[in-house]
This record gives structure tokens, sequence and C-alpha cells, in this order.
């Protein structure tokens, strides 16, 4: 969690005293919960369910959960082109369905709490996409965080150290 926060705030420890919450980063705190909730009843999947009708249920109720809001937006002006309905495709196709399909394959064959360290990833994919797809320059910080989560990533997955009497036999 180190090397996330490092890569969050772009390695200035005072950031997160200074950071001014805005309406949609509070909207992410139901969102962690919901995600968190997720993975764990992803255990208690009844056995026969295959991921094609839970990923299914779970697109529904998002979209269902998401229309009050959708009818509270402006309605945007903005031109649809070409690019606009690969973004849209490659969002709802890649970003969306296949990487919750891969998700939920993972969680079961690994666990969830197993799985979810992995999460800590995500800023360092970020950083590395962002340098890769955009030609962002690396910054130290970056190198920093992300190996701080690679490490934190190692000590998770050794086995626990022996203590005491048991160790020494």
């Amino acid at each position: 969690m180190t090397g996330a926060v490092a890569l969050i705030t772009k390695g200035d420890a005072g950031a997160l005293r200074r950071l001014g919450w805005s309406t949609g980063e509070l909207w992410m705190l139901p969102v962690v919960i919901c995600a968190a909730a997720q993975v764990l009843l992803l255990k208690r999947t009844p056995a026969g369910v295959t991921q094609g009708p839970l990923l299914t249920a779970s697109v529904l109720v998002v979209l269902v959960s998401m229309l009050p809001f959708l009818a509270l937006q402006p309605r945007l002006q903005a031109p649809v082109d070409a690019g606009a309905l690969a973004a849209i495709a490659y969002i709802g196709v890649m970003a969306s369905a296949l990487a919750f399909w891969l998700w939920n394959r993972s969680v079961a064959a690994v666990g969830p709490t197993r799985a979810s360290s992995y999460l800590y990833l995500m800023p360092l994919y970020g950083a590395v996409m962002s340098h890769l797809a955009l030609g962002g320059p690396l910054q130290g910080y970056q190198a920093v965080g992300g190996g701080l989560v690679l490490v934190g990533l190692w000590m998770a997955r050794s086995p626990p150290a022996r203590s005491g009497s048991s160790a020494r036999r």
C-alpha cells in the first residue's frame, strides 16, 4: 500500500494532508466498498453458476444502479465520431467485460485475499501505460513507488516465517 500511495501522491507525503476531496472522489468510497463486497461474495457463488451469467448479472445491477445518476446529468453535446465509438467499444469490451471476467476467474483460482493484493499494481500499471501510450517521462517517485509495490507483493506471496521453538526443530 505504501508503494501505491507513493505513486498516487507523486512521492509527496504531505499531499495526503492537502487533498481537497471532490464530489467524484467521495463517490469512490462506496464504489470501493462495493468492489470489496463483490470480491468477498465471489467465494459464495453457487456451484454450477458459470462466469457468463455471473458477469451478466453484475453488469445489469451496475447499469440499473447508474440510471438515476444518468438522469441527473446534463445532456452532452460532444460529437460522436469513429474515435469516440472505438473508445466506447474498448471500454465496454476490454476494460469492462473482459477485465471483470478475468478478475472473477483469478479470484476463483487463487482466492479473494491473494487476488486483492494485486490491486496495488493498478497505480503502477497506470504509470507504465502513461509512459508507453502517451510518452510521459518516468519519474523517480514512480520507480520508488513501483518498487515498494513489487516488494509488498513479494512479501505477501512469501510463506510466513515460523516463530519460536517450532522454527528450531
